[in-house]
């Protein structure tokens, strides 16, 4: 979880916003497996869907979440995260639908907002003429997925539960021309 979570720092260091973002929307799914095992349907298949908004709603969402009457009437969520997971890991896409392929929302936008200094995700909403829009910040949702996980993780008593989630990539340094043959 740690080195991924360093992963997406550095490739947000690298300005590789859609790399981090990809990695950011995994954390997720690892983290949801963990405090939800018992989230499982009939057959005993796990219920993905369902632990990755559950865990999102619960541990993301409180970072940026605007709650008072002048709040906009949506707000990014774990259906809406999990719709995006989906798009942009399965489709390459931004067309965030339900499981009956039924859009959520009339646009998604992602941004990278440099001027204003520090994560943000809550001017991201725009409802005109019936239509809704997000114009997400992606280093803002990537700080919050990650700080989330992290908190995750550190409060979690047994680590070795992360273990089996480990992606580790062993680098055998190529030698450079082997990467210029490789990317042409």
């Amino acid at each position: 979880m740690i080195k991924k979570i360093g992963s997406i720092k550095k490739a947000i260091e690298c300005e590789c916003y859609l790399p981090a973002l990809s990695l950011a929307l995994t954390l997720p799914d690892i983290c949801g497996q963990i405090e939800y095992p018992d989230f499982v349907n009939d057959e005993g298949d796990r219920q993905g869907a369902r632990q990755y908004k559950t865990w999102y709603d619960n541990h993301v969402r409180p970072l940026y979440y605007i709650n008072h009457e002048d709040a906009p009437a949506f707000q990014f969520d774990g259906a809406l995260c999990y719709a995006l997971r989906c798009a942009l890991l399965h489709e390459g896409n931004f067309e965030l639908k339900d499981r009956d392929k039924k859009l959520l929302i009339d646009g998604f936008r992602l941004h990278v907002d440099k001027v204003y200094g520090c994560p943000n995700i809550h001017y991201s909403y725009c409802e005109k003429d019936g239509k809704r829009f997000i114009d997400l910040d992606a280093f803002g949702l990537c700080f919050f997925i990650c700080s989330a996980a992290r908190t995750f993780y550190d409060n979690h008593e047994d680590k070795a539960i992360f273990e089996k989630y480990n992606s580790v990539v062993i680098d055998e340094s190529w030698p450079d021309t082997a990467y210029d043959e490789l990317f042409k």
